[in-house]
Formats: structure tokens, sequence, C-alpha cells
């Protein structure tokens, strides 16, 4: 894991953050030092989501790093300027081209989301991966994830 904290302390579960960036092992601390502040939000982060997180984070990297090498690049058909070279678009039609990470479709983010379930390596973190999931596809990989582990916990117990 990326976080120090849980590195700093490999026994610690979750902590507390205030909006500020400042983490407390005790949310009765943070909140104390929440009301100090503008916006007064703690959120907890645990392990678990932490994982979920960087799971997810990771493998969407990777699928637009793939797309990005799948996309051939082509000029937009816009109008030449008489100084800008025959091959070039002039720099504003440039601009307003998507990036690979705005092109995916909802059932290719689907699939992402499907790839990070199958990488976690506990029930917690697929549950927590599946709070409000609406994709029945989601849904259902991340339910054969959990038979799975379930499957795994019970040959080892």
């Amino acid at each position: 894991m990326k976080n120090n904290v849980f590195a700093q302390n490999p026994n610690l579960e979750s902590y507390h953050e205030t909006s500020d960036g400042v983490k407390f092992f005790k949310a009765e601390n943070a909140h104390v030092h929440a009301r100090s502040l503008k916006d007064k939000s703690v959120k907890e982060v645990t392990k678990t989501s932490l994982m979920v997180d960087e799971v997810i984070t990771e493998v969407k990297a990777k699928k637009a790093d793939q797309l990005k090498k799948d996309e051939t690049p082509k000029a937009p058909d816009a109008p030449k300027t008489p100084d800008a070279p025959k091959d070039e678009a002039p720099e504003a039609a440039k601009d307003d081209q998507p990036t690979a990470t705005e092109t995916l479709t909802p059932m290719a983010q689907a699939k992402l989301r499907i790839e990070a379930i199958e990488k976690l390596e506990t029930i917690e973190a697929v549950e927590k991966a599946l709070e409000g999931e609406s994709a029945k596809s989601v849904k259902k990989a991340g339910e054969a994830k959990i038979e799975a582990l379930k499957t795994t916990e019970n040959k080892n117990v």
C-alpha cells in the first residue's frame, strides 16, 4: 500500500482524516480538530477502502494506456490556415479531442470495475467495491468473487 499511515502502523485497520489532511487514530480527536476548520468533515480511511481505490485506479490507468496505444491519431476535417503545415490541424481543433478516459462506454467502465473486483483479496474489499453498484454484470462478478473467497477460506480452515 502506498499509504504511509498503514505502512508505519501495520496493525491499524482505519484512521480518521479531517478536511485539511490531518490524520487521527481516534474519531473523537479528529472531530475536535475539525471544529476549528471551515470544512468540518471527517472521513474514516480503512485499509480495505484504500485497497479498492488503489486497484480501481491502477486498472483505469492500464485501460487508458491501452486505449491510447490502440487509437490511431486522425486529424479533424478543419480548414487549414495558410501558415500551418498541410498535414496539421489548427490548435483549437486539437484541444477539442476527447481523452482516452472520456471515450469509455458504460460497458467498458463496468469491465474496469469487474477487473478491479477480480483482483481484490478479501470479502470485505469486494463488498466495499459493490456498495452503490448498479451494473448487473459487476454485481454478478462481485458475488462470484465472494463465493470464491469463501471457498478458499473454508479450504484453509
